[in-house]
């Protein structure tokens, strides 16, 4: 018993050893790729073990690390390549793999992303499809992401957020493409948007015609480590929309643009003097509502002293405080979006289409 503990010990301690070895060069080997010491088609794996005098198995382990974050690509029959340098016959139309990717760039995430990838999910199973959840980061090389949804024999592609316009220029040319939640800028593509400025427009009209008062609108920015500032397309939508109803009707409001993270006391010290007044908040999105709230210590106002009107998703409506809420209609935007990309299947990727979603109103 006690040498088959032992022998089971040193079993787990081998395997933990070969575990770290095949992590530590495929870091050597990602930092190889850096510094340009490959090209674009990686030595075969007995030509790497020699490199760093290790077995085979260990390299294929390094290998399949890399190739499942989207670093390298294997080629059946050429070889392994660097992400975007693997040989890709665009000519022609890409083979029916039923296979969808749903991407979203993790610096711009909304919770009900979550739940439209829940929808369009739904939608492709019915097709005995398959949909796989990607995320990158606007940092990382287009080349790496396109890399990733290559090896995957990807057919079309959901991009959800803030897609930059090199990005979506790049994916379109090799596959179909629909863009939800953003206009992709002046690339054009086919995208299923809601109608932020109408259904912003309608809830400060609402709240204008049974809370007469002071309307203070927030909005939220991106800064980042560059120094460069970027504000949603669907915020600024929004934004303009409230604003439209308020001087319609000559209200009294104030706009202010806060960092996500509330890190301008100067801002936040203005911000808390008025809210403090009471009236009505309006707000692009329901967490930064809340988040701006917490931060200022103003959350025992709502449903009091202060109404809310914001966008919210439909599915945490019911814990909501009293208050006049536009509702997304998650669920009609995925199913838009999934027909719109079945749809586009095998058409000519310069033809575009453009589908509005309405949206819900709910009243609390």
């Amino acid at each position: 018993m006690i040498k088959e503990l032992e022998t089971h010990r040193l079993g787990n301690i081998l395997k933990r050893t070969r575990q770290r070895k095949s992590a530590l060069i495929a870091g050597q080997i990602r930092d190889g790729i850096s510094k340009g010491l490959y090209s674009e088609q990686l030595p075969a794996s007995i030509e790497l073990a020699r490199e760093f005098s290790v077995n085979k198995n260990t390299i294929d382990k390094a290998l399949r690390t890399l190739i499942e974050r989207g670093e390298i690509v294997r080629v059946q029959g050429k070889g392994t390549y660097i992400a975007g340098m693997e040989p890709f016959k665009k000519a022609g139309p890409r083979k029916k793999s039923r296979r969808y990717a749903f991407i979203i760039d993790g610096s711009d995430f909304f919770s009900g992303y979550l739940r439209i990838l829940d929808v369009c999910d739904e939608e492709i199973s019915k097709l005995n499809g398959t949909t796989i959840f990607v995320q990158f980061s606007r940092t990382d090389p287009v080349e790496k992401l396109l890399g990733r949804l290559r090896s995957r024999q990807i057919e079309g592609v959901f991009a959800c957020g803030l897609i930059g316009e090199n990005v979506i220029r790049v994916i379109k040319k090799e596959f179909n493409l629909v863009l939800i939640d953003y206009k992709g800028g002046k690339e054009g593509a086919n995208m299923v948007v809601w109608n932020n400025f109408e259904a912003a427009r309608e809830t400060a009209t609402m709240l204008l015609s049974c809370l007469p008062g002071n309307f203070t609108c927030l909005q939220a920015k991106l800064v980042y480590p560059d120094g460069s500032v970027s504000v949603s397309p669907n915020y600024a939508e929004r934004l303009d929309g409230f604003k439209s109803a308020l001087e319609e009707k000559n209200a009294d409001f104030e706009v202010f643009s806060s960092p996500w993270s509330f890190s301008d006391a100067s801002l936040n010290e203005r911000m808390a003097k008025r809210l403090s007044r009471g009236g009505v908040l309006l707000s692009p999105s329901y967490e930064l509502a809340l988040q701006a709230l917490i931060k200022l210590n103003l959350t025992g106002l709502l449903g009091s002293k202060l109404k809310l009107g914001t966008f919210v998703n439909s599915h945490g409506s019911a814990c909501l405080p009293k208050g006049v809420y536009a509702v997304l209609d998650i669920d009609k935007c995925a199913r838009a979006a999934a027909s719109l990309l079945l749809g586009t299947i095998g058409r000519p990727f310069e033809k575009y289409r453009s589908v509005v979603v309405g949206n819900e109103y709910l009243e609390i």
